[in-house]
């Protein structure tokens, strides 16, 4: 596992000069270079920002490392909705199962807290991704929830079993969308990984 993982940062922390801080490119092609990272039989989406990934994990590759772990050797199928601890508050996961919500029933969120990794288990859905920069706080952060919600607009990527997203703290979610002629119940996994740079 620490094979993979050193894998998956060498992956993310190579960005052209001048590249943007949301990775642009093909990431079937920066996947294929580095089949270590097929052993997790997952995709990281090309939404990911290598950069930050690189740097957080930097920070603390501990936490990093045991959310793959889990990732890779959990039988996610098997887990009932609900929450379970990886590594007490630091590294936690939640599980839900349901029906994809109506785009109008969504909202953008960003937490301060925690880091999250988004993956499907079964079903497909949608999810928005953007710097929090490009979107407008619509509240005031809660601190109880650790979430602040926020209206604007973002790009939009295919959530499947075939790959995982990675959203930081500064950047802004709008998760579990509909997916069009796709009414099944759907089964999510969130990786909670604590963000060392916030202030309690």
């Amino acid at each position: 596992m620490i094979k993979i993982i050193g894998c998956f940062l060498l992956l993310l922390m190579m960005s052209t000069a001048g590249a943007q801080s949301r990775a642009k490119g093909n990431s079937t092609e920066w996947y294929n270079k580095y089949k270590c990272l097929k052993a997790l039989n997952l995709h990281p989406d090309e939404s990911i920002d290598r950069q930050q990934f690189a740097k957080q994990y930097a920070r603390n590759r501990k936490w990093w490392d045991e959310a793959f772990a889990y990732l890779k050797n959990t039988n996610l199928a098997g887990l009932a909705p609900g929450n379970y601890p990886i590594d007490g508050e630091d590294v936690f996961i939640k599980v839900t199962e349901a029906v994809s919500k109506d785009i109008d029933s969504s909202k953008w969120e960003s937490h301060h807290n925690y880091h999250d990794i988004h993956y499907l288990v079964s079903g497909k859905e949608m999810i928005g991704i953007t710097p929090v920069s490009n979107v407008a706080a619509a509240t005031t952060y809660d601190k109880t929830r650790d979430i602040l919600f926020y209206t604007g607009f973002g790009p939009y990527f295919l959530a499947d079993p075939s790959r995982f997203f990675i959203i930081f703290s500064n950047e802004a979610h709008r998760p579990f969308i509909k997916l069009g002629g796709y009414d099944e119940k759907v089964k999510r996994v969130v990786i909670k990984v604590r963000n060392p740079d916030a202030v309690h």
